[in-house]
């Protein structure tokens, strides 16, 4: 195995924490840590680990690393579901949120995700049964979270390729993958890639990563990851000026340097106050107008989330300007409606339902 460069104590312990993590219930030695570094290309004395361990121990409670004796040898766990004591010490309005968030986080994100959360979902629980018992007030059942829009279900995505995916991401090691295209009827690849970022959009979770091939950057949707494993020993400089939250808004398109002055007239009083109290941003204008309706003046990004949200709109919502954005929304418009010619106004009659 290659020997790694000059890494920094950081991210030394990165990688050690990565070999705690991965460990999951099984107890390992400072000899065994010593050795599954040394693998990873890292020279590093006993000595050297076992202070890196009583570090830990001692400085990173939320780690919650447990070292304990085993005969004449000691040995150290991460506890699956271990929780720092401050943790378990939470309030009624604190245990209210964990529970609204367990509601998303369920809906979002796949359950190899989401579980690692269980233990603060199970503190909150606690606490909220508690609230019952000694006052009979069912707190938990007086809070809810409802979502915007269609929903669907997560996406599957494997934990142990999510756990290699996320530990090399952690450590800037290369990673070897084999992914299957969307296109079903094509081969699964493999690939060398850099990973970069983790994207998570509605229900599913994406990898931003730096293909080998071409050195572009590219979307790998995890739940096509059919397996990956890390390239241990080879490490990678991350790029410096790497954003990934703008590496997201330009893969997906969620947003563009362009911006557009839109102008729209609304005509439905229920969206008027929806805007009144959730507007687009804080330069928003709303003008009543004679007719009842409400005239929208709104400087926004130019995103295919707006087209969505103006075409959801549908008979609700009139475009003035800009004048091509008019245009493709009317085309749009028309082009939906020609999917259903038995109801087109020029029929003499409509269709009798059977």
């Amino acid at each position: 195995m290659p020997k790694q460069d000059y890494l920094s104590t950081e991210k030394r312990l990165q990688e050690l924490r990565a070999i705690l993590s991965a460990a999951k219930k099984t107890p390992l030695t400072a000899i065994t840590i010593q050795e599954r570094l040394e693998s990873r290309g890292y020279e590093i004395g006993l000595k050297q680990v076992q202070l890196d361990l009583k570090n830990i121990c001692e400085n990173e409670p939320s780690v919650g690393l447990v070292r304990q004796k085993n005969g004449r040898k000691y040995e150290y766990l991460v506890p699956v579901g271990s929780l720092p004591k401050k943790t378990q010490e939470i309030s009624a309005s604190e245990a209210v949120a964990l529970k609204v968030l367990e509601q998303q986080a369920k809906r979002c994100f796949p359950e190899s995700v989401w579980e690692a959360l269980t233990p603060y979902f199970d503190i909150a629980q606690k606490m909220l049964d508690k609230l019952e018992l000694n006052q009979k007030k069912h707190l938990a059942k007086k809070v809810v979270d409802v979502p915007f829009g269609q929903t669907f279900l997560p996406s599957t995505v494997d934990g142990e390729i999510l756990d290699e995916t996320l530990e090399a991401l952690q450590c800037e090691q290369k990673l070897k993958i084999t992914y299957q295209s969307a296109e079903a009827e094509k081969k699964a690849t493999a690939f060398t890639i850099l990973p970069l970022g983790i994207v998570n959009q509605a229900s599913r979770i994406y990898l931003i990563a730096r293909t080998k091939v071409d050195g572009s950057d590219r979307l790998f949707a995890l739940p096509r990851v059919l397996r990956a494993k890390r390239c241990e020993g080879e490490s990678f400089s991350y790029p410096r000026n790497f954003d990934v939250q703008k590496a997201a808004d330009a893969l997906f398109k969620f947003g563009s340097d362009e911006t557009i002055v839109l102008k729209a007239i609304m005509k439905q009083s229920r969206l008027v106050q929806t805007l009144r109290e959730s507007p687009f941003n804080h330069k928003q204008k709303l003008e009543d107008l004679p007719d009842g309706n409400a005239l929208l003046t709104v400087t926004v990004q130019d995103t295919w989330a707006l087209a969505w949200w103006v075409l959801s709109q549908a008979e609700l919502i009139e475009i003035l300007e800009p004048k091509s954005y008019r245009e493709v929304t009317a085309k749009r418009l028309i082009e939906a409606a020609a999917n259903y010619p038995e109801y087109h106004p020029s029929r003499s009659q409509p269709p009798i339902s059977e």
